[in-house]
């Protein structure tokens, strides 16, 4: 899972964050591993792009007030700064989270690293495959989206991909063992965000730009220019994008999850009363976003309902005669 390959790009990513100050990680070049940044010049700059959020954020506050406090208001301008005011709390959410979490963040890359290595060693002819030309999908995580959140959602995924699903090339210890491991692993990384971080960057902020770009790209295709107006279709598009690709690898986790908990507990049952108590103990496990415990394929559903539902409603109660200017 974790080759030469994906390991020099999780590196250069990380030098580049580092580069920008603006988080509390950097590359272990010995142990080859994201760790803790304890330097000083780190966590002032830290504290600069925190606090240059919160204050951007209380301006963007004061603005929409003011838009809004307007005679005719401009519909554009309040979507524009509900844009961004949502863009502003989704970094501040982030910095938040790497502040209170890097422990637990750093100890949850070197187990899913560590995790790999054993599995890869137990099962040596198990590989990840590649999508395009050499790069697997966590390659091709890290060059497409720059989230360490993201990655950890992909690799415990594809970990399942590495495990063989024949009974007969595993023994039952070994199976229930493995079993065991990503459980924990899931556990922790559960633990690894506080609780609002994961419903915001998964839901709640790809859903509220695509509810108000899709508003502005129905309602100001009439009266702006096509560069103004460009920006918010490429939005929706993006929106979707992001809510379906962080989605969908969540889903995947249990669904293995349950494909894997259900090879365990129909394997042959001539096996030792201490085996037996093993496999009646292990539950299948899933990705908890707020509320929900795991994460299942009919959330993706429900989520592009409440957007379209609302997108709706904003066009019953803003018709196009309200909105022109």
């Amino acid at each position: 899972m974790f080759n030469k390959r994906t390991l020099q790009i999780i590196r250069a990513y990380m030098k580049t964050c580092a580069l920008l100050g603006s988080n509390l990680y950097t590359w272990d070049d010995r142990n080859e591993c994201v760790s803790e940044c304890t330097n000083f010049s780190r966590k002032f700059t830290f504290t600069i792009a925190v606090g240059h959020t919160v204050l951007y954020l209380c301006f963007l506050f004061w603005r929409l007030v003011q838009v809004v406090q307007k005679p005719k208001t401009s519909f554009p301008d309040v979507v524009w700064i509900y844009i961004w005011i949502n863009q502003s709390y989704w970094s501040l959410t982030t910095y938040y989270n790497g502040y209170r979490k890097k422990g637990e963040v750093v100890s949850l890359f070197r187990g899913l690293k560590k995790l790999s290595t054993v599995l890869q060693k137990e099962n040596p002819t198990a590989r990840m495959r590649n999508w395009i030309w050499k790069f697997n999908i966590i390659d091709l995580n890290f060059l497409a989206v720059f989230w360490i959140l993201f990655l950890y959602n992909a690799a415990l995924t594809l970990m399942f991909f590495v495990i063989p699903t024949r009974v007969q090339k595993e023994n039952m210890s070994h199976k229930t063992r493995n079993f065991q491991r990503l459980h924990i692993l899931m556990i922790y990384y559960n633990h690894a965000f506080i609780w609002p971080l994961i419903p915001i960057v998964f839901v709640w902020i790809p859903g509220a730009l695509i509810i108000a770009c899709a508003f502005a790209s129905i309602r100001f295709h009439s009266f702006l220019s096509f560069f103004e107006y460009i920006p918010f279709p490429i939005l929706v598009y993006n929106c979707c994008v992001i809510l379906a690709v962080t989605m969908h690898p969540a889903t995947i986790v249990y669904e293995q999850a349950i494909k894997l908990h259900h090879s365990l507990v129909h394997h042959d049952r001539n096996i030792s009363k201490i085996c037996r108590k093993e496999l009646a103990a292990l539950r299948p496990f899933g990705v908890k976003v707020g509320l929900v415990r795991a994460v299942k394929k009919v959330a993706i559903l429900v989520s592009y309902y409440f957007i379209s539902n609302h997108v709706f409603t904003l066009l019953i109660t803003f018709p196009e005669d309200k909105v022109n200017p």
